[in-house]
């Protein structure tokens, strides 16, 4: 295989990766969050490396949180 076929392949590879999950986090916001989840909490735990901690929270998602009337969506604060 050339050499320039390789890196054509690559790039198509990393074309469809980045186009799949572009599509993930916009159709499927719950199961990607879900899945950051998934990753991230056994990264943060006590007695793991220090730089599995902060690899860790870099990949859990933001904290969601709901007051009083607020629905968590994040959209909530002041109107200018």
């Amino acid at each position: 295989m050339d050499a320039s076929l390789l890196v054509q392949y690559t790039v198509i590879a990393l074309a469809v990766v980045l186009s799949a999950a572009y599509v993930a986090r916009r159709q499927f916001p719950a199961a990607v969050r879900k899945l950051r989840l998934m990753f991230a909490i056994p990264m943060v735990r006590e007695g793991k490396p220090r730089w599995m901690q902060r690899l860790g929270r870099t990949i859990a998602p933001p904290t969601q949180s709901a007051g009083g009337d607020c629905g968590a969506c994040n959209g909530c604060g002041p109107t200018d």
